[in-house]
């Protein structure tokens, strides 16, 4: 129900279809994986700190968490570098 309520809410306030998900807090498991796919959802990011790469499963795509403090050369590194 919080999939579908929040996706319809997010739906009608910015206009646009919202269909990709960031687990909050990266929290997820198979059952959630289902639901949010059955609430029309087509991707979902976690919080594993990796890149993303094309044997990836959809629902669970990895992502970097960037914070104010990632500038410079530091962000850089995030951008261009290979980390698997």
């Amino acid at each position: 129900m919080q999939l579908e309520k929040s996706r319809a809410k997010l739906d009608q306030e910015l206009g646009i279809k919202v269909d990709m998900l960031a687990w909050p807090f990266g929290i997820y498991d198979e059952d959630l994986i289902k639901s949010a796919a059955t609430a029309g959802y087509i991707a979902a990011f976690t919080m594993v700190r990796s890149p993303a790469g094309p044997s990836d499963n959809v629902m669970t795509i990895p992502r970097y968490l960037v914070t104010d403090q990632d500038t410079g050369k530091t962000l850089g590194r995030l951008l261009t570098t290979d980390t698997r």
